[in-house]
């Protein structure tokens, strides 16, 4: 802007400063300014040396806060990776072969083998910091293996490697996000879905009566869902992943913060979901 700004002013400042100096050139004269002329030349040129200490400040900002840009510029010069093909058939396994995963010098996961089975529910017990979190991001494709494989298993037993496949995976974070928007905006993540479906979701979460008593799909959720409680929080997370026609459900410590009451309602959900 201050760059402009200096620009706009030394267009007129140049261009009568040129009238002046050429009419003295092939005049053959000496010309006497009138007050006027001088005073905008003047007035003009403070203008512009205030526009260029203004540049000044502004670049040296930015040179003082080089370090806090440089992440952000970290990010935009990440490549694209190439888009992996959807997989639109059922999964019937998810099999994991010998992984590995090292963050930094750390091994977090070593040599895992383990299937998970259409079907079933799948419970991933163990202490923090132990790989649990890592493990669904894997799944879910957020990070790749270090070592070994993963491998999705249709019905047909036809086998797809992660490394060039994915499928539509729900994955409910320990922290869900919501966004300042309307309650259907945060649900539907600019996909074309009908309301009456929206509707149903919400009873199979059992989500429904609050959101209606609330003030229905066009109500305003506050930043990060701070009008709704967690429970509620999460079963509108789980409400999100069904209606994006998620293959398979990852829960991320689904009961963690929660209340008793709210911690029985939401196994009670897992289970509806379930059968």
């Amino acid at each position: 802007m201050s760059i402009m700004q200096t620009l706009n002013l030394l267009i007129p400042l140049i261009s009568l400063l040129t009238i002046i100096i050429l009419i003295f050139i092939f005049g053959n004269k000496v010309i006497s300014l009138p007050l006027y002329e001088l005073a905008t030349i003047g007035l003009l040129g403070y203008k512009t040396l205030s526009s260029v200490n203004s540049i000044n400040i502004y670049f040296g900002n930015l040179a003082r806060l080089s370090g806090s840009l440089s992440p952000l510029f970290e990010i935009f010069s990440i490549k694209k990776v190439k888009n992996k093909k959807l997989i639109k058939d059922d999964i019937k396994e998810i099999k994991l072969k010998d992984v590995g995963y090292q963050y930094e010098d750390s091994n977090i996961i070593n040599n895992l083998n383990f299937t998970f089975y259409k079907g079933k529910v799948n419970l991933i017990i163990g202490p923090s910091g132990k790989g649990k979190t890592t493990i669904a991001s894997l799944i879910s494709g957020l990070q790749k293996p270090s070592s070994g494989k993963l491998i999705f298993q249709l019905e047909n037993n036809k086998i797809y490697p992660s490394s060039k496949y994915e499928f539509k995976i729900g994955y409910l974070t320990q922290n869900v996000y919501l966004f300042n928007d309307t309650l259907k905006d945060n649900l539907i993540l600019g996909e074309q879905i009908s309301d009456k479906k929206i509707w149903r979701t919400l009873e199979n979460v059992n989500a429904k009566t609050f959101v209606k008593n609330s003030g229905g799909l066009l109500q305003n959720v506050q930043e990060s869902g701070k009008n709704f409680s967690g429970g509620q929080v999460r079963r509108l997370g789980i409400a999100r992943m069904l209606l994006l026609n998620s293959k398979v459900l990852i829960l991320d410590e689904p009961l963690s913060g929660l209340d008793e009451e709210n911690k029985n309602l939401f196994l009670n959900l897992i289970l509806k979901l379930y059968n």
